[in-house]
């Protein structure tokens, strides 16, 4: 401005002849001494408006040192002010230095920030507070909670020390866990009376199976250890064995009733081994019924073989085994 007051004094003493007559020439004098003002107003504008958001930066400083709730106010402020201060100081200087676009830039960046912490600070205090009561519902239902337990200290200690998206990324985590620790629990228990109960049913029927069993001692174990997953994956192989038990009891009674069909059909045939094949095929029914499915399909297969080729046997796409 300076510059353009002296350029507006040149222009005055350089003049201008109009009429033979020389005088000084004010009127593009005053055409740059009004653009100069405007320029000079709006910078004042803007200038004003970056040192507001300075003082709006440092006041939600402030605010967020003096927060509630922490027991260590000087511990807190140190934490979380890290960054801050000295955002607050570029500021500053970028406004001093005429760079008043960058100082408003830094300064509500700074401003956000400063809230935005203080925001996740009481978040991340309700979650905790939140956890701690999931955390007491699962020690009533007879749950270990010692390890979620420990990291709640931390995550309080994050926060007391100011360490505050730290402590809101762990409050999380833990929440997270609290809750796939509960529903683990419940769906590992649950699976275990439900595993246990068709076991004991396929017992009666005569099925024993070492997997099942070991799967279903293995579960008990990892829920004692509160390995709540773990005893999920053995539960899963237990009920693999189940599977395959129904499907091989589905399938051997389906045998069992079309070789019936067929030796119904050939009673009137006049085959030899009919008899023999009626002996073995009764016996292969009481073995399955007694869950002996090892002999009943061993017997089925004989009994099968003495009956001969049945017409499906010429097409291999519908032929049916045991």
């Amino acid at each position: 401005m300076e510059a353009v007051l002296g350029q507006s004094e040149e222009k005055i003493l350089a003049g201008i002849w109009e009429n033979g007559a020389f005088v000084p020439n004010y009127l593009e004098a005053r055409v740059l001494v009004e653009r100069a003002e405007r320029e000079g107003r709006d910078v004042l504008t803007r200038a004003g408006a970056a040192s507001n958001a300075i003082f709006l930066a440092e006041l939600a400083i402030e605010v967020l040192v003096d927060i509630e709730g922490a027991a260590d106010l000087k511990a807190f402020a140190e934490g979380a002010t890290v960054g801050l201060e000295q955002a607050l100081e570029d500021a500053t200087r970028e406004l001093a230095f005429g760079n008043i676009e960058a100082a408003t830039r830094i300064a509500k960046n700074l401003e956000e920030r400063a809230n935005h912490l203080r925001q996740q600070y009481f978040a991340a205090s309700d979650l905790l507070l939140k956890v701690e009561s999931r955390l007491a519902d699962l020690r009533g239902e007879g749950i270990s909670t010692e390890r979620l337990e420990s990291h709640l200290e931390v995550a309080r200690d994050m926060l007391s020390r100011g360490l505050i998206e730290s402590g809101m990324s762990l409050s999380r985590r833990l929440n997270a866990d609290a809750e796939s620790l509960g529903e683990t629990y419940r769906a590992a228990t649950t699976g275990l009376k439900d595993a246990e109960f068709t076991y004991a049913q396929l017992n009666d029927e005569g099925f024993h199976s070492y997997e099942a069993e070991t799967s279903i001692r293995d579960a008990r174990k990892s829920i004692r250890e509160g390995n709540f997953a773990r005893a999920l994956e053995h539960l899963q192989r237990a009920q693999a064995a189940f599977v395959r038990r129904r499907n091989v009891r589905e399938a051997l009674a389906k045998a069992i009733k079309e070789t019936r069909e067929r030796v119904a059909l050939l009673q009137t045939s006049g085959m030899p081994f009919m008899p023999d094949v009626q002996e073995i095929l009764t016996r292969a029914e009481q073995e399955f019924r007694a869950g002996n499915f090892s002999g009943s399909s061993e017997d089925l297969r004989i009994a099968t073989l003495l009956l001969g080729p049945s017409d499906d046997d010429e097409d291999p796409r519908t032929r049916q085994r045991p």
